[in-house]
């Protein structure tokens, strides 16, 4: 089953890497673990900038996967 067939098609790469940023800041900042969530989340982001449409951009969920990553952001930098 791929992410249209579950309607989460608007939640993309990058935001599953950014969302392991977050975590990384607030639980593993200070466990071994943090170089592989730091790694693992700067990939997501990177296949995400390679993809056909990247970012959502000239997609049908381009709204709604902005305003995810927008607000994934301000939490990355503010936590």
């Amino acid at each position: 089953m791929n992410k249209y067939e579950r309607s989460v098609e608007f939640f993309e790469h990058y935001h599953w890497g950014m969302v392991l940023l977050i975590l990384m800041k607030i639980l593993l900042a200070v466990s071994d673990v943090f170089s592989s969530f730091a790694g693992t989340s700067i990939v997501l982001i990177l296949v995400e900038a390679t993809q056909e449409h990247p970012f959502a951009l000239k997609s049908n969920h381009q709204l709604s996967s902005t305003a995810i990553g927008a607000f994934l952001f301000v939490l990355v930098v503010f936590i």
